[in-house]
């Protein structure tokens, strides 16, 4: 067994800062795959409780948990320096960033680039719609997102709520139609 193969059985068995170590094992082992194992490390990284004491966060909300958010940046970090088109790594670091940080915004640009993914193209509308107040970009980017995942709610929410808040309200009704005939002419899951 690979320390990579033993880094992702040890995450599974909720063993964070053991498969840390072994990922880190397999990237001074095997530097071809060290993007691989450090974007992998930077997953471990998230599960680790980097709380030494519980938190208040808001009016009746205690924080008793959160992963080690600085360590998983310093991963993926190190992942995109083996391959900056790492799609895993740009999408933990786009994740570990704060929501409004410019430097999010161009992560997420990059994977849309390299890797179109459906949630990355969602949380990218997000950032021009909320941030940028850029309506015309976060309605291209939730379109294409509808369109990569056409049987998935969200960028139809989405859609619909961009256009009532743009005063687009058949378009907005023509978006909820659609979801709603998409729901019904989807095939039943399967189970597995």
């Amino acid at each position: 067994m690979t320390d990579f193969q033993l880094g992702n059985r040890l995450l599974a068995s909720r063993k964070p800062e053991e498969a840390v170590q072994a990922f880190l094992r397999h990237a001074a082992r095997v530097p071809q795959d060290a993007a691989n194992a450090f974007e992998r490390a930077g997953t471990a990284q998230l599960s680790i409780n980097a709380l030494n004491a519980s938190r208040t966060v808001a009016p009746g909300v205690t924080l008793i948990r959160e992963g080690d958010r600085q360590g998983a940046e310093l991963f993926y970090r190190k992942a995109l320096a083996h391959n900056p088109n790492h799609p895993r790594a740009l999408k933990g670091l786009a994740h570990v960033l704060p929501d409004n940080a410019e430097e999010r915004r161009l992560v997420l640009e990059h994977l849309a680039a390299v890797q179109p993914d459906y949630l990355g193209l969602l949380d990218l509308g997000d950032f021009y719609r909320s941030h940028r107040k850029d309506f015309q970009r976060a309605y291209e980017l939730y379109r294409q997102a509808q369109t990569l995942d056409p049987r998935d709610k969200g960028s139809y929410l989405k859609l619909q709520d961009l256009c009532k808040q743009l005063g687009h309200a058949e378009e907005a009704l023509e978006w909820r139609s659609r979801w709603q005939e998409q729901r019904r002419t989807r095939p039943p899951k399967t189970g597995a």
